[in-house]
């Protein structure tokens, strides 16, 4: 990466506005062939900042929100410079001895572990990595179950990518600085315990808000259906196991259980093969200035539990979740035949598991296991209303309900025929690349072969 742009990127990342944005950053992660240089420049840069009165032009770095965030923030350098190592401290500037005004500082620390909790104000954490470690750097960050945003600088396009792909954060910046969003351009919104749900200026936030009006068809009650809470986690840990097949092996897959299927639920199945392809194959170019990349992808949500008493309901839910790249928690009466369906058309064991009724355990307790990522769910309005309270109620991430409503009306009502009920069974993610860095802008490039 360019130094001298790592430098004035961490230091607006990490101390505009005070560090008070939700998206600033918290933790810099080093590789040890470059700290030394680096943490030397970004001193010097930091010797540079002015804390003071926000009125003055040569103001940097105002003050902190209010007195209480003021003492958790100066309690926490104090336990720092007893714990981690003070990289720079810069003194506050005149006329700030009133007011809640936080001068920012910079530490380094052994590894992650040493944060228990979100810092929300100008202190950075810096943990150096050998080169062989960037996997089990990614893997710790997913770990802390956060992921609103990430950056990452380097003019190795492989290695850049390789971090977007693994990381579980829902807006990654490629060597610019990873605060300040904009609507229709970088749509904002995060993963795991950072997330609420579609992007926030993206191209499907505002299906989130309609609902189908009409009348639904009638469903079976599942109000008393229960489940072995043993046998779901047993299957989460043990049964689903394999990779999950590439797109295009999911969507083949699909197709041929449509075949065996028929009817009105086979319809569904082609469709959610045709509407995978075309949403999953490629990122969605999102617009933006000249030298800056911007793409929305979507990603699976992890494990999904489908229930439904039909047969063929059950299959077209567990085809929405199995073709967009999920694990699926098959629960119904009739789970095995429809986990049969998939294996016949040539699922390998692992990806499916079946989990018949009985038991102890409610799809109230259901909604409580944080094995499950979402839960896809075919019963009348007042079931379907009662689990998402119970799943509102659990603590961790925020987990869909994701309803089959083909007629309308209730909690999470998309018609299983749009491509919205498709989007229900995954997670937005935004990558958003200075191209510039990298050597130059390719469409620029790319205009005098157009001409």
């Amino acid at each position: 990466a360019l130094p001298e742009q790592v430098t004035r990127d961490v230091l607006v990342s990490a101390f505009q506005s005070a560090g008070q944005r939700c998206s600033a950053l918290r933790v810099l992660f080093l590789q040890t062939d470059v700290a030394d240089r680096m943490l030397a420049m970004i001193e010097g840069g930091m010797e540079e900042l002015m804390v003071g009165d926000p009125a003055f032009l040569a103001t940097d770095i105002g003050p902190v929100i209010d007195d209480e965030a003021k003492a958790m923030l100066d309690s926490h350098k104090k336990r720092m410079r007893g714990e981690a190592r003070l990289i720079k401290a810069i003194k506050p500037g005149p006329g700030t001895n009133r007011g809640s005004f936080v001068a920012p500082a910079a530490f380094e620390l052994e590894s992650l572990a040493q944060l228990q909790s979100e810092v929300f104000g100008p202190i950075l954490h810096v943990v150096r990595y050998k080169a062989d470690q960037l996997d089990a750097v990614i893997d710790q960050i997913n770990a802390t179950g956060y992921g609103l945003t990430l950056g990452v600088h380097t003019r190795i396009d492989e290695t850049w990518q390789r971090v977007c792909a693994r990381a579980r954060a829902g807006n990654l910046y490629v060597n610019r600085n990873q605060i300040g969003a904009l609507v229709g351009i970088q749509p904002f919104g995060g993963m795991g315990l950072s997330g609420t749900g579609p992007k926030a200026g993206g191209p499907h936030y505002l299906h989130r808000f309609v609902g189908m009006k009409g009348t639904p068809e009638p469903e079976p009650s599942l109000a008393e259906l229960t489940i072995d809470f043993g046998a779901v986690a047993g299957a989460v840990h043990k049964a689903l196991r394999r990779d999950v097949p590439d797109l295009e092996a999911r969507a083949r897959i699909v197709e041929q259980v449509a075949v065996s299927t028929g009817g009105a639920a086979a319809d569904y199945l082609r469709f959610f093969a045709a509407e995978a392809r075309d949403a999953l194959e490629a990122p969605e170019p999102l617009p933006g200035p000249t030298g800056e990349r911007n793409e929305l992808g979507l990603e699976r949500r992890g494990t999904v539990a489908c229930i439904a008493l039909d047969p063929d309901i059950l299959t077209a839910q567990s085809a929405a979740a199995f073709v967009t790249g999920n694990r699926v928690l098959v629960i119904g009466p009739e789970a095995r035949s429809v986990v049969a369906r998939f294996k016949a058309a040539g699922l390998e064991d692992g990806v499916l598991g079946a989990i018949l009724p009985g038991g102890d355990a409610t799809l109230d307790d259901l909604a409580a296991s944080p094995a499950i990522d979402a839960i896809a769910i075919a019963a009348p309005v007042a079931t379907t209303t009662r689990l998402a309270r119970a799943l509102a109620a659990t603590d961790g991430p925020i987990r869909p309900v994701i309803a089959w409503t083909p007629g309308g009306n209730g909690i999470g009502s998309t018609a299983p025929g749009t491509p919205h009920y498709l989007h229900r069974f995954l997670t937005e993610k935004t990558v958003s690349n200075d191209t510039t860095a990298s050597g130059g802008n390719a469409s620029l490039l790319a205009i005098g072969d157009e001409s």
